[in-house]
């Protein structure tokens, strides 16, 4: 079932485009040039009555209509506002007041008549859009469930969509505004730039050429703000019918899928492949749309068989290629756009990446032995490739490795490596990541930064030490590791603690806790109490507050 859902996802987002190109857009298409065309005929008109030399008169143009002329005109726009008394102000507070002016100018009544014209355009694109979005949502609705059935083999009812439950969809405001009230949002916008443009045109005297240009481009963007909003509304009506076919299929958790191709945005990026639960799911961040034209989609996430067999993507040249589902966009990019690695390189990192087992701390005297330089040094070369591909960083270790039996272990600002010289592997891969961490730095940083360096640099060894099979002792920092861990879980972050250290150390030591701090308000969602705020906060303060305890 996993396989399939990913490979639909992308084939969906591929037939909902085309389908938005074939028909939403050639119809906004077909009413934006309608209104264009009416709106270029009335400034012609004004042009032909006053016109002198492919100019405009703008003094004539501010005179006042005469009193049948205006009689007349006012009749036309009260009947017009009659017709629309029942349905979407629209433009309708503007055209009233300008038809209870006793008097207009000539230039006025143009704006009217324009003002009409883009009330009868964001009607009709209102309706289009409407009947588009509730088509668009009980076909994704109808699909998820036949989906679930036919192809997950689970018995699920597929609900009766009226009419009040898809207007619940369509009226949401998920980012401040429903569909319509942009929809009017930008035909008032549309509006006051077409106003301002045949105003400034007539007082600068263009001719008709030129003034029938600017109002085609102003009347284009407006199309390109309707075909933007139609793309990203019908993003969510579509994410919107698969979260309620989770819902009413009984899963509770979705996968994050971005589209694999070189025009996914950074936002949709970091987070695909990302695993949320359905409760906490949060339009705009962490449930798509994330912005504007986001082409981003979700699959239902099922312990156990989600990370299996391929989905979707493109390579450098656009062709789709079948990928590993476990594969996240970083990934992705690594191996078929930017070529840094190959599949089975990333494959085998997979594999030291899966099945971690839990964390087991020994006294360092029960695994301790004397070992000689030479054979520590086998290990620290071993150690510094282990570390330099989980970090993706360079270690500046010298290669040198020196016996100090009177202190502890220490990476020394030489490079050289201080060992005792009964010290084990976990010891040595910690001064390891120091070589790929603070010896990038100057010494003022890492006294600086030194708890901040010392506990994400023990987090991040222990991770690592999990997958390499290295036995983890026990340390002085483990107190202080455990307040990550507990930060880390209560915020609700989906990435594995591996990923999460790895995003850690990559932070400059000095900002590390300030890199913690900024992920908070990132993680709120509606369902966020102010107890587990409140909760958030304290773990921080207990992390900046841990110092390292001298012997």
């Amino acid at each position: 079932m996993s396989r399939y859902w990913r490979k639909r996802a992308t084939r969906y987002e591929e037939e909902w485009n085309k389908r938005c190109e074939e028909t939403i857009e050639k119809r906004l298409a077909r009413q934006y040039q309608g209104a264009l065309s009416t709106i270029k005929e009335d400034i012609l008109k004004l042009y032909a009555i006053f016109a002198k030399d492919n100019g405009m008169d703008f003094d004539e143009a501010r005179r006042f209509l005469s009193g049948k002329e205006f009689r007349e005109w006012r009749m036309t726009i009260q009947e017009y506002l009659r017709q629309i008394a029942n349905g979407d102000k629209g433009l309708e507070l503007e055209l009233n007041t300008l038809a209870m002016r006793p008097r207009i100018t000539r230039l006025e009544k143009l704006y009217a008549e324009t003002l009409q014209e883009l009330d009868k355009l964001g009607r009709d694109v209102n309706k289009s859009m409407k009947d588009f979005l509730s088509d668009a949502y009980k076909s994704s609705y109808a699909r998820d469930i036949f989906d679930f059935v036919k192809v997950g083999g689970m018995s699920v009812a597929l609900a009766k969509l009226d009419n009040i439950s898809v207007s619940k969809v369509l009226t949401a405001r998920w980012s401040g505004k429903n569909y319509s009230q942009r929809i009017w949002s930008n035909t008032k916008l549309l509006s006051q730039s077409i106003k301002k443009t045949v105003a400034d045109g007539v007082h600068r005297g263009l001719s008709i050429p030129q003034m029938s240009r600017m109002i085609e481009d102003k009347m284009h963007a407006g199309y390109q703000n309707a075909v933007r909003l139609v793309r990203t509304e019908m993003n969510f009506v579509n994410n919107q019918a698969h979260a309620d076919s989770m819902k009413d299929a009984g899963i509770d958790s979705y996968e994050f899928i971005a589209v694999l191709d070189n025009r996914t945005s950074a936002k949709c990026r970091t987070r695909d492949g990302e695993v949320y639960s359905l409760e906490e799911k949060s339009v705009g961040f962490n449930y798509p749309p994330l912005h504007p034209r986001c082409r981003s989609t979700v699959a239902p996430y099922i312990e156990g068989v989600s990370q299996r067999g391929t989905r979707v993507a493109r390579d450098k040249s656009g062709k789709n290629i079948d990928i590993p589902t476990a594969m996240k966009y970083s990934d992705y990019e690594s191996v078929y756009i930017k070529k840094e690695k190959s599949l089975e390189t990333w494959k085998k990192e997979l594999a030291s990446y899966s099945q971690v087992p839990q964390i087991q701390v020994v006294e360092f005297k029960d695994v301790a032995k004397i070992r000689t330089i030479n054979e520590l040094t086998k290990v620290g070369n071993e150690l510094k490739s282990v570390v330099e591909r989980y970090t993706g960083r360079k270690s500046l270790w010298s290669g040198k490795i020196v016996i100090d039996e009177n202190v502890n272990p220490r990476k020394l600002w030489s490079c050289d490596i201080s060992l005792l010289s009964n010290s084990v592997d976990h010891m040595i891969l910690h001064e390891m990541i120091h070589s790929c961490s603070i010896s990038h730095f100057d010494e003022y940083v890492f006294i600086s930064s030194l708890e901040a360096e010392e506990l994400s640099v023990h987090f991040l060894s222990q991770e690592i030490a999990l997958r390499e099979g290295i036995t983890v002792v026990k340390s002085g920092y483990d107190e202080g590791v455990e307040l990550i861990r507990d930060f880390k879980n209560l915020l609700g972050v989906q990435k594995s603690d591996l990923e999460f250290a790895v995003d850690l150390i990559n932070e400059h030591p000095q900002k590390r806790w300030e890199w913690l701090d900024e992920l908070i308000p990132k993680y709120i969602t509606p369902l966020t109490t102010v107890e587990d705020y409140q909760a958030l906060y304290d773990k921080m303060e207990q992390i900046r507050a841990w110092k390292i305890k001298r012997s």
